[in-house]
């Protein structure tokens, strides 16, 4: 065997495991989502009025598996054009960064009822985090 096709081998291999890295996450979603389903419809249904968490729970849960399932099926199939390959990874991209954005703004909120809102650390998160969400959509 020469060593081109050796090399040819490992790269297949390094795609095959590529592969199994993107569609586990999207298994292990879908069992936790089964899981907690009946708790999930309970809480979110026993209340009339959506406040800000419930708003951010709702992308925060969901939105990366939509970025999961856009990544997964790029890599899964291969006979597409180029354009819609590159739309693909946009949308899982966009989508995946307002998920990041979404828990991240939940995690703020669960900090500042910990501090019990007191002004300095209200400041002091909400400016890390607003820093922090600049600093991430910056090119």
């Amino acid at each position: 065997m020469s060593s081109s096709s050796l090399a040819y081998f490992r790269w297949l291999y390094q795609q095959q495991v590529i592969k199994y890295c993107r569609v586990a996450p999207i298994s292990i979603w879908a069992f936790d989502f089964f899981l907690t389903l009946d708790d999930e419809i309970r809480l979110l249904t026993r209340t009339k009025r959506w406040g800000l968490t419930h708003v951010l729970y709702v992308p925060t849960r969901y939105f990366p598996i939509i970025g999961s399932i856009c990544a997964a099926y790029n890599a899964l199939v291969t006979t597409r054009p180029e354009e819609t390959c590159v739309a693909l990874y946009r949308v899982a991209e966009i989508i995946l960064y307002f998920g990041m954005l979404t828990s991240e703004g939940l995690l703020l909120i669960r900090t500042l009822a910990l501090w019990h809102a007191q002004n300095a650390a209200r400041k002091l998160l909400i400016g890390t985090y607003i820093w922090q969400s600049l600093c991430s959509s910056a090119p």
